[in-house]
């Protein structure tokens, strides 16, 4: 059975209104097997959600600024899956702006280096001056070996390549949560 049989294409038409009903029928089976598999990963615990690790503190805090609202929210819920309480910003200098009176509402910043108007290794020089002490874990898919070195020249502690090893970042923050308790 051919292809235009099988999908109920095969009564006379025009061809763009074939390729038309082919994309329709592709993009939707294309939807479907994505969100089946995310479902499946999700279930399985694969993204970090899920799991059966217990909740963390529910005071420990951490803003949240990548100018992908997909890799934000991935980070958020990531986050809050294990008990963190989460705030995301997409615009570094607004999350910047926001930093200015209320840093000290978080524990932990995480940011992506490569951002407009303000790019991350720029964001951080500016918290670090509001809090020399505040941990800042960088995220970047496009840096070398140089340029963490680089940031850690500027007190910048913890870089992380995405995509995000998750199991990395939960031993930071796992570090950085048993630090500020003892």
């Amino acid at each position: 059975m051919s292809l235009l049989a099988s999908t109920n294409l095969a009564k006379p038409c025009t061809s763009v209104s074939i390729r038309q009903k082919l994309n329709i029928i592709f993009v939707t089976q294309l939807k479907t097997r994505f969100s089946q598999l995310i479902s499946d990963r999700l279930n399985k615990g694969q993204y970090g959600m899920n799991q059966d690790s217990p909740p963390k503190e529910q005071h420990f805090r951490v803003l949240i600024i990548d100018d992908d609202t997909a890799l934000a929210s991935y980070f958020s819920d990531l986050l809050e899956s294990r008990g963190y309480q989460t705030t995301t910003f997409n615009d570094s200098v607004a999350a910047l702006q926001h930093c200015e009176s209320r840093l000290d509402d978080y524990n932990l910043i995480i940011s992506d280096v490569c951002m407009p108007g303000l790019p991350g290794d720029q964001l951080a020089k500016q918290l670090l001056k509001l809090d020399p002490n505040k941990p800042i874990i960088l995220c970047s898919g496009y840096t070398d070996h140089t340029c963490s070195q680089q940031l850690k020249q500027i007190g910048i502690r913890y870089f992380i390549d995405k995509p995000v090893d998750r199991s990395r970042l939960f031993k930071i923050i796992d570090e950085l949560q048993s630090n500020t308790t003892h």
